[in-house]
């Protein structure tokens, strides 16, 4: 199971077209604010959207509109030009819906740009298994990383092929010590809400990732030699 639904305000959003066929690509910039207990949080996703459809929605998408977008993380990675490993984590949008938020659910950062202050849904719930034992350091959260595997149909001809997503959780308090008590290769469902950081990196780049910020644990029982498996006929 990889499953994201994001509800926000549209920061800004690009169409361009793709490959041979010049498949339109719909790249849309959204944002909102999370409440977690008492506290708020902003955060700023960018979603993929791709099909004939998204020519029709770029027309809808200016700043301020409101977008609901239901679909999946992808996990890339590829060599830079110095040869180090990079990785990003994307939302692949199956789905994408555009709405007008009354205008007292919004606000703006301190660069003008729009958010969805109330209503907005941030929401992640994967399935998968540890690649690793859970670490914390003294104050820090609970770190993980969790392996989602999808089924990928053949096409062409082609046998259809397990592909591989790999996900960074963090998990705080209650979460964090349920987070601990599991082992590299437990199976789990984990639920919560998409993050991203930055850091400045030794050679002064700025770097981003995106994490899972886990509210539940659940442990998961697998069948022996258990895993993702092409639906039945």
């Amino acid at each position: 199971m990889n499953q994201v639904k994001l509800i926000g305000a549209v920061v800004r959003s690009e169409l361009r077209n793709i490959g041979k066929n010049l498949t339109p690509l719909l790249e849309v910039t959204l944002a909102g604010v999370d409440e977690v207990g008492e506290k708020r949080f902003a955060w700023y996703h960018q979603v993929s959207y791709l099909g004939k459809r998204a020519e029709r929605l770029a027309e809808l998408l200016a700043p301020g509109a409101g977008a609901v977008a239901v679909g999946q993380l992808e996990y890339r990675s590829w060599e830079g030009p110095d040869g180090e490993k990079r990785s990003r984590v994307e939302v692949k949008a199956a789905a994408l819906e555009v709405f007008t938020p009354p205008l007292e659910h919004l606000d703006a950062d301190s660069g003008d740009n729009p958010r969805l202050c109330e209503g907005a849904v941030n929401r992640v719930t994967l399935v998968g298994n540890l690649t690793r034992d859970p670490e914390q350091g003294e104050r820090g959260p609970v770190k993980a990383g969790l392996a989602v595997t999808e089924w990928v149909p053949g096409r062409g001809g082609k046998e259809g092929h397990e592909k591989a997503h790999f996900f960074d959780l963090v998990a705080w308090n209650g979460a964090g010590g349920a987070l601990k008590e599991c082992g590299k290769g437990c199976p789990l469902l984990v639920e919560g809400r998409l993050v991203g950081e930055s850091w400045e990196a030794p050679d002064g780049q700025r770097r981003y990732a995106t994490r899972v910020e886990v509210a539940r644990v659940i442990p998961l029982l697998r069948p022996a030699g258990g895993s993702a498996e092409p639906p039945a006929a």
